[in-house]
């Protein structure tokens, strides 16, 4: 037993010298990686549903915030994720409660990127005031720009409503 105990106590010391190395941690990207990921998997899910009307539901809801969020990081154009909305907001399938989600979130671009094109706006609406006010430009002049500025916001403004207008009447 003595010689047992000896040769136990030898492998013991043999396997204090095994490391354990921790498991490698996968490569997850980016975050525009994983959102983008995420999307295209949502995407796919709606393309090709499972039968699951909850799982359904839950990937309709995913298309809707992960594009709204790639859209909003500029890493989609906007007509892609408006074709993808009306598909959702027309989708039979789907609840009246996503519908309606895919529906405002249509309006919601649209809005968005009217505010975008607004901001550029003002943006030269300050600068032609800085130059008025530095002398740079006649006040005759300066008042004629930014007065064609916002006419142009206006119209701006005006064809987001439009568009938003057209999209809910579009809507099945």
């Amino acid at each position: 037993q003595i010689a047992e105990l000896d040769l136990f106590i030898g492998k013991l010391g043999e396997a204090s010298l095994i490391q354990i190395k921790p498991k490698d941690l996968p490569e997850l990207g980016s975050t525009l990686e994983q959102i983008q990921n995420k999307a295209d998997s949502a995407w796919k899910a709606i393309l090709e549903p499972t039968g699951d009307p909850e799982i359904f539901k839950a990937k309709a809801g995913e298309v809707i915030e992960l594009n709204n969020q790639l859209l909003e990081m500029g890493q989609i154009i906007e007509e892609e994720v408006l074709e993808k909305l009306r598909l959702l907001a027309n989708d039979r399938r789907l609840d009246r409660e996503v519908q309606i989600k895919a529906q405002q979130a249509i309006t919601q671009s649209i809005q968005n990127e009217a505010d975008r094109q607004v901001a550029i706006i003002n943006t030269r609406s300050e600068a032609i005031k800085s130059l008025v006010t530095d002398g740079k430009k006649s006040e005759i002049q300066g008042e004629r720009e930014i007065t064609e500025l916002t006419l142009k916001e206006l119209d701006l403004r005006l064809d987001a409503v439009k568009r938003q207008q057209e999209e809910i009447e579009n809507i099945v």
